[in-house]
């Protein structure tokens, strides 16, 4: 059944919310200034803006940004827990919502903040910050010169990328992969050493004894009479299995060209189009998947 939980204060605009199974978290503007709210009590002062109200994982605790006079802080349970800054991005929290890390810039520089205190190199922009499931070790990445580097516990790792789209820890922290576009094709760059790379990919995936991982990619070929696509299997780095998938077929292709286009980037691959599906692994850590045989054979 529902239950009211609070009423918003007279006059006020709800300008957006989040929820969790057990809370709920608001932000009012009123006059011009806004307030965020929890389970309906005020979270902290009023501020010229709020964004990027985040919960942690365990809902005991919730951050965002707020702005005053054109300068950015985070606030951590209703405390400013930074001091302020021109630019913030979006804060990250560890599980247990005791430690967080912001991207916080001054004029073209910024830094990444843990727990108020500035780490690591400066750059350009700083996106994606994230926590180990512990909250013991944590990763972002840098622009610099128009490529990104991650950088884990404020050392910088791995190979300078084009782009990514999606980066993980392996079960108990033991691994970090990273989803990347370098030389404008896409790959998995597992504990900074980069895989076989494709046209598109799909997630990855760690047994778990966190002694294997494997994902699938997939590239588009077009060639006389026929616009084909090719999958392939990649265990612990290298290429295991390769699968033709059904492609986008016709005659057409040779006399008009390719009138059809494979979406590239990461996505969940389909083993008849694709050629062979994501990959996973079973509880007793067997490497589980699906690949396509021929017409109608999957």
């Amino acid at each position: 059944r529902e239950a009211l939980l609070a009423e918003a204060s007279p006059k006020s605009d709800v300008t957006w919310a989040r929820s969790t199974a057990n809370h709920l978290a608001w932000v009012e503007k009123l006059s011009g200034q806004r307030t965020a709210h929890l389970d309906g009590k005020p979270l902290g002062a009023s501020y010229d803006d709020i964004k990027y109200l985040k919960f942690s994982d365990d809902e005991q605790h919730v951050a965002f940004v707020a702005k005053r006079r054109s300068k950015w802080v985070l606030v951590l349970d209703g405390e400013e827990r930074s001091r302020e800054y021109g630019r913030m991005t979006a804060p990250a929290l560890s599980a247990n919502g005791k430690t967080f890390a912001v991207c916080a810039c001054v004029e073209k520089q910024c830094r990444l903040v843990v727990d108020n205190a500035e780490v690591g190199p400066a750059f350009e922009d700083i996106s994606a910050p994230g926590f180990t499931e512990d909250g013991a070790h944590h990763l972002y990445f840098g622009k610099r010169n128009k490529k990104w580097v991650m950088v884990l516990d404020d050392k910088e790792s791995g190979p300078e990328m084009d782009d990514f789209v999606d980066w993980e820890f392996s079960p108990e922290g033991v691994h970090n992969a990273v989803a990347a576009l370098m030389k404008h094709k896409w790959t998995w760059v597992v504990d900074g050493t980069p895989g076989p790379s494709f046209d598109v990919i799909g997630p990855i995936a760690f047994s778990p004894d966190n002694k294997h991982f494997a994902y699938a990619g997939a590239d588009e070929k077009s060639g006389f009479g026929k616009h084909a696509t090719h999958g392939a299997l990649v265990v612990d780095g290298k290429t295991a299995q390769t699968y033709d998938g059904r492609g986008f077929g016709g005659g057409w292709a040779a006399v008009f060209g390719p009138q059809e286009s494979m979406v590239t980037g990461m996505r969940s691959l389909s083993p008849d189009f694709h050629g062979v599906s994501d990959p996973a692994y079973s509880s007793d850590g067997k490497l589980v998947y699906a690949a396509r045989r021929g017409e109608n054979d999957v």
